[in-house]
């Protein structure tokens, strides 16, 4: 196997920034940038105190184990660690000032040891090696550090079935979660609240995406997403599932709110015990002496205008002549006024009245089926 030493970044610098001939070594290796140590079969780590200034270390798709002897960069932002071996994250307090760390494709099982750094915007631990039935774990101190920094974050593929541990991230942008065992649509419709930046989502390959209008759902409770599940979202879209949003809660608001009323008339009104008991309005005194006055005026006219020709007519033809075009003498309607007076009294004092503002009182009424003709208590369809 290869060890990274003085000699390994000597003989494989990169074309565009090779030892001059006229160049020491220590020359050389105090003003490399980056370095391209990417698939030289590497196994371990050794320090090169004299990289003072890399910033940036390529040493994916090799076969480190371990996180080690870094401490010669101090001003190190990325490194790339993808694909090679290793099986815990440490010895990495000293990288102060790094922005990205990559290390997809490792045996990771706890991502911990961040306490230190500070300025951490992306991290990407997707697709770690995990033993069967085991998922990747969220040390509480590193996720308390990354809170403000952490920007960018890529978790596939690593056996999650929940992500209420990093809701705390509340200035999370992009975030990969793709591939996991996500299947609870009410927790991500709390954690898309818990991130109010987030503009890049990936949730493909979760039996989440398998719900009804999962897709929908998303764009309406997330209106700063723009790109879900690697799909662009559109204005038009957005602006058309935002309205269905609208619409529906109006419609359900309404709903409630005639609910809210027809329970409340149903408490106001007197319970009905039988088929025989019905409620009906029983009109005030005053109004019924008004409505009697007014008709007997009416019928009195009605005579008047034809007493002309009703007089050339006997009695029986009289009879005969008001009772074609729907009249009756007076005595017949004085009956039917006493009778009027009569049942209404005797209904007012058998049956308890209910005030109400407007005046007519709603009232159960206990009569017989047989007897209903005969009565001149004024139902609702008749009511003036």
């Amino acid at each position: 196997m290869v060890r990274l030493t003085v000699d390994l970044i000597t003989k494989n610098g990169p074309g565009h920034n090779k030892r001059r001939p006229d160049e020491t070594v220590p020359q050389y290796l105090s003003r490399l940038t980056h370095l391209y140590l990417q698939e030289k079969s590497i196994d371990k780590l050794d320090a090169i105190p004299l990289c003072k200034n890399l910033s940036v270390l390529y040493l994916y798709d090799n076969f480190i184990e371990k996180i080690e002897n870094l401490e010669f960069a101090p001003k190190l932002e990325h490194l790339y660690l993808q694909n090679n071996q290793v099986r815990r994250l440490e010895n990495l307090n000293s990288l102060t000032k790094l922005t990205k760390l990559f290390i997809g494709g490792n045996c990771v099982k706890v991502l911990e040891g961040l306490e230190n750094i500070d300025y951490l915007n992306e991290l990407q631990i997707e697709n770690q090696e995990l033993p069967s039935g085991e998922k990747l774990i969220f040390d509480p101190r590193t996720l308390s550090n990354l809170v403000q920094s952490l920007t960018v974050l890529n978790i596939s593929g690593n056996n999650l079935d929940t992500l209420t541990e990093i809701g705390s991230l509340r200035n999370l942008q992009d975030l990969n979660a793709s591939n996991n065992l996500l299947n609870d649509m009410k927790e991500m419709t709390i954690l898309l609240k818990c991130w109010p930046h987030l503009f890049k989502l990936n949730l493909s390959g979760n039996p989440l995406c398998q719900k009804n209008k999962y897709r929908e759902r998303i764009i309406v409770l997330a209106p700063n997403i723009q790109i879900l599940d690697e799909k662009e979202i559109k204005e038009l879209s957005r602006q058309f599932l935002q309205n269905w949003k609208m619409s529906k809660e109006v419609y359900k608001h309404r709903a409630e709110s005639n609910e809210f009323h027809s329970e409340s008339l149903h408490a106001e009104l007197p319970p009905i015990n039988n088929m025989n008991q019905m409620p009906t309005y029983v009109m005030p005194e005053h109004r019924r002496k008004q409505l009697i006055s007014s008709g007997l005026a009416k019928h009195r006219s009605f005579l008047s205008g034809k007493a002309v020709k009703a007089s050339s007519l006997n009695n029986k033809a009289m009879v005969e002549h008001g009772s074609r075009y729907g009249m009756q003498p007076i005595h017949v309607y004085k009956n039917r006024i006493n009778h009027f007076f009569t049942s209404e009294n005797n209904l007012l004092l058998k049956q308890q009245q209910h005030p109400s503002p407007n005046g007519i009182h709603l009232t159960p009424i206990q009569r017989k089926p047989t007897y209903l003709h005969e009565d001149f208590v004024l139902s609702p369809k008749d009511q003036i």
